[in-house]
């Protein structure tokens, strides 16, 4: 499975952009060894199936084909891998979410098309999604004092937040009075398309295409413009089947 996330994380370790200022949580040349590579996939699969502190070296050095002391010659402790790993997440949940935006376009059109690929991301990348889930629940870097990794990834998080902070306050801005408060609403719809994945299925009853029109009008109605949001194309189901639709979305994210 952890191959499947190789490529990218080779991209992006190797690229330059994110994370030079990760150089003192980890042993790197600016290039990163293909063994480093690995390390991290192997990493935030093992961290997503056991846990952070249920996963040993023994267990990431076995999983890339050598030996435990082998893995310090690329990161010097457990911890710099859980480092690493949170904030090549977050960056390429950026990178995918965010760096197709075009600030030519429309605020709402942005704003949908953003939580669009939000919503694709977390469907499409359940280990990802579950190892995020489960290093951030652990909370061991706030235990191990890793101040450093703390504020980087405190920082990429808020790249995301402030984008669609911003093009939120744009929008809802000419209601007036009738605006809803903007970091309430901001939180509740983040907070649904990052929890999508705990329980959509792509074999479930609902298409992922009408999945992002539900979310998408859920989210419309939160920010008090579901009669000024861009129209989909049309659906060939019935209007039965799409309120049935719904139905089964809040039932679902309601009971999972």
């Amino acid at each position: 499975m952890h191959n499947a996330y190789r490529a990218r994380i080779a991209e992006s370790l190797n690229s330059g952009v994110p994370a030079r200022r990760g150089k003192k949580l980890e042993r790197a040349s600016p290039k990163r060894s293909d063994t480093s590579v690995r390390v991290l996939a192997a990493a935030i699969e093992m961290f997503a199936e056991r846990g952070f502190e249920s996963t040993t070296m023994r267990d990431l050095a076995s999983a890339v084909g050598i030996k435990a002391p082998g893995l310090y010659n690329h990161y010097r402790s457990k911890e710099d891998i859980l480092a690493a790993a949170l904030i090549w997440v977050i960056q390429d949940f950026n990178a995918h979410v965010l760096g197709p935006d075009d600030p030519k376009q429309a605020p709402i059109a942005r704003l949908k098309g953003i939580l669009e690929r939000h919503l694709l991301y977390q469907i499409d990348n359940p280990t990802i999604n579950k190892a995020f889930d489960v290093l951030v629940r652990s909370g061991v870097l706030v235990r191990m004092q890793r101040q450093e990794a703390q504020n980087e990834i405190l920082r990429l998080t808020r790249v995301y937040i402030k984008v669609v902070s911003d093009l939120t306050q744009t929008i809802v801005e000419p209601l007036g009075e009738d605006a809803p408060p903007l970091k309430p609403a901001v939180n509740c719809i983040t907070t649904m398309y990052d929890h999508v994945h705990r329980w959509y299925h792509r074999d479930g009853p609902i298409t992922v295409s009408e999945l992002v029109d539900i979310y998408w009008s859920f989210s419309a109605k939160i920010l008090g413009i579901d009669n000024r949001q861009p129209r989909s194309k049309p659906r060939t189901r019935t209007n039965a089947a799409r309120s049935s639709a719904r139905a089964t979305v809040v039932d679902r994210a309601t009971n999972s």
